[in-house]
């Protein structure tokens, strides 16, 4: 089977990359609804507020308080960067499927992602930072987050991948030059 054009791998990871964007936005849509109803609730207590459930045993989905206001919207930048990264890798894709990879856009939109993923991993040990300074007391204090060797291997495949790419661009550009 190919790997690059039509009909090819790409072509089907394309597919499910567009699946997978359309369902994160319509996650971070539904999200962005039930933070505005809580703080609409947060605001008027009168407000009748469904008892809904994240999972069977899970947080309540509608929350009532700051922090979990504060835990709603650190979900929803954690999504925010999942839907960024899938948007560039999806306009990869678009050059794959076409046949025409080495693209300086390309390069720059790998560099992206390798920042978002540095953003989400360096945030896990802020906001760990940040629950322990806030709440000293609090079960946060016993829990030492783990150091993702996947995710910094992730990004750092994501920087030379972006070299990559900067070569195949300035090969691609030479072989255009000669006769």
């Amino acid at each position: 089977m190919r790997t690059l054009g039509p009909r090819s791998i790409s072509s089907f990871l394309k597919v499910f990359l567009d699946i997978s964007f359309g369902f994160i936005a319509l996650l971070l849509l539904s999200l962005g609804a039930i933070a505005l109803w809580s703080a609409l609730h947060m605001a008027n207590p009168a407000l009748p507020t469904p008892t809904w459930h994240w999972g069977p045993n899970g947080p309540p989905m509608f929350v009532a308080s700051p922090r979990g206001a504060s835990g709603l919207l650190l979900f929803a930048l954690y999504m925010l960067g999942l839907l960024g990264i899938v948007g560039r890798l999806r306009k990869i894709f678009i050059t794959l499927v076409a046949g025409q990879p080495f693209q300086a856009e390309n390069a720059r939109r790998l560099r992206i992602i390798g920042l978002i993923l540095a953003a989400l991993e360096v945030s896990r040990y802020a906001v760990w930072a940040i629950l322990l300074l806030c709440a000293p007391d609090s079960p946060v204090r016993d829990y030492r987050p783990n150091i993702d060797v996947v995710g910094l291997f992730a990004i750092g495949v994501m920087f030379v991948l972006a070299e990559v790419f900067d070569e195949g661009v300035k090969m691609r550009k030479d072989l255009d030059l000669t006769i």
